[in-house]
This record gives C-alpha cells, structure tokens and sequence, in this order.
C-alpha cells in the first residue's frame, strides 16, 4: 500500500504474528524524510506497551529500523481501516467517537496534536476496536510554523484554522476532525469535501453558517484569514464574481452535492446534534476538549475520567 510519503507492506514473524511494515525512502526528499522523523519522534513520546496501547486505542510501535536508505517502523497488522466499514449504526459510531476521543486525550495530555486524524488513519482490530494510526503530522502542542509553506493533514477532516494557515497547533483542531469522522460513520460519505481550500471555506460556510463577527475577528489574525471575504454578504463586484467562481466549483467538480450540517445530522439524536454543533465550531476556544467527549458519550456506568 502506498500513502504520501511512505509504502506499507505485510511480513510474517517466525512465531506467525502479522507485521506492518511501514517504510519511508530517505530518496523521497525533505518532507518525508520530516514526515518520518516527526511520526517516529511522536511515536516514542507515547510511551505504550501493547497492552496499554490496547488500552488507549492507540497503534503500537514495536521496533524502527533506519539505514541509510530508508527509515521502517514496525506495528502489528490490523486488517482494515475505519473508512472500509461505513456507515455503522449510531450506538456503533458513538462508541468508536468515545474510543477515539481516548485516544486523543493521552495525546494530548503529552502536548502533542495528531493534525491529521481521519478515517483512513484509524485502524480497526480483529476485535472490532480501533486504534489511531499515522502520526507523520502530529506536532507539539505549543510549536508553531511560522514561514513554513507545509500543509499540515487531509482538507477534508482538517480544522478551518488550518484552511487558513494557522501557525500553531491547539487539541481542538482534531475535534473538529473527530466530528468530521462522527458524520461519516453514520452517514457513510465524507461531511465536507472540498477540491481546494478555497472551495473547502466555501462548503463549510454553506454547510454551517458564516462565523460571527466576533469569531471572523478571531479567525482575521492568521495568514490567510482575508479568505473569508469571498463569502461574506457584500455588494461589491469584484467580491461576488470571486463567490460566485466558488459556487461553480461547487457544482462541478464531480464531489458529492454540499449539504448543511443541520441535513447531514438530521438521523442524529437530538443530544449529539448540538454536540457536534459544538464540535464544528469556526472558534478553536468554543470546541469542547477530549475529557468532555469522554463524559458526554460514555455509559452512564462507567467511571468518569
């Protein structure tokens, strides 16, 4: 299997274990060689042994191996990934949200984002459990990317702060990506699936609304923040042709017809439909935290956090 950066293959241990073996080629250049570092630098901060790892519904790190030409890290073999089994019941897809979001709040109790939590990133055990994979993106929580022209995670699940090339990293962005997986295990299709980032801006306010002036405000800060604009009312030309290029992208780029969240999340229950609201917030400061997810979707008999 081929990804961005790296090749993933399937090995046999002497004992019959199945491995995956993912492998990046030092010859693909500076961001894979980035990309590789970053996973392996995140995957030793973890910390877990298989059982935890387990625990925690994350991918274990059994060995890397580096050469001079290439960089191979070693896990156990899961046998597909979380978009090959959609859609799934809703009392299914809650209780995969609550394993992710486990996942996510060791994560981020380490300071580290994964920046680019998707279903294809997630895998699924024999058991049915999953486990959060692939963290060639993840960055500390505090660092930032000031000057740099890399694209962090799949614009399809990726924050809107990041749309608009926020230069840090906060938890929050990947509860928006954890929302995005919510409505695609039900659903079964993608909730926003935009060919550019342009066009991606453009699905978002038509599917959840322009952000308030207060949260544009917040929003205006980052490099690309004066994005926004070709979406907000206004009676100037220039402005209107700029959306109203969006809006023929839209139509044709062959994605499936956009749709407003309130449609996408109709089959919810009335209780997750405001909490994914919550989850899609254009503010980072308005989404709610891992911890919270926890509480809000655990059994009513299970010790809290």
């Amino acid at each position: 299997m081929h990804g961005s950066y790296a090749t993933v293959h399937k090995e046999t241990e002497s004992d019959g274990t199945l491995i995956a073996v993912k492998v990046y080629l030092k010859s693909q250049g500076r961001h894979a060689l980035l990309h590789a570092h970053r996973e392996l630098r995140a995957l030793e901060q973890l910390k877990l042994n298989y059982e935890s790892a387990c625990q925690k519904y994350l991918i274990y790190l059994i060995s890397s191996i580096s050469t001079p030409l290439s960089l191979s890290l070693r896990f156990h073999f899961h046998p597909c990934t979380l978009d090959k089994i959609t859609p799934i019941s809703h009392e299914l897809a809650r209780n995969y949200v609550l394993q992710i979001a486990t996942a996510l709040n060791y994560v981020h109790s380490l300071y580290l984002v994964h920046c680019d939590l998707t279903p294809q990133n997630i895998l699924v055990a024999e058991d049915g459990s999953l486990r959060v994979a692939d963290f060639g993106c993840a960055h500390p929580i505090t660092e930032t990317i000031e000057g740099s022209t890399e694209g962090i995670g799949t614009r399809w699940y990726v924050a809107p702060e990041h749309i608009l090339s926020c230069p840090y990293y906060a938890p929050s962005s990947d509860i928006w990506s954890l929302a995005c997986i919510w409505i695609e295990m039900v659903t079964g299709r993608p909730a926003f699936c935009g060919g550019s980032d342009l066009e991606q801006l453009g699905i978002l306010v038509r599917a959840i609304g322009m952000p308030s002036k207060e949260i544009i405000n917040e929003l205006s800060v980052y490099p690309d923040g004066n994005k926004l604009i070709f979406f907000a009312p206004s009676n100037d030309e220039h402005t209107m042709e700029q959306t109203e290029d969006v809006d023929t992208q839209l139509e044709d780029d062959g994605h499936p017809p956009y749709m407003c969240l309130n449609d996408m999340i109709q089959p919810f229950a009335k209780s997750d439909q405001g909490f994914i609201k919550q989850m899609l917030s254009w503010s980072v400061y308005k989404r709610p935290d891992a911890i919270s997810v926890i509480e809000t979707l655990r059994p009513a008999d299970t010790p809290s956090v």
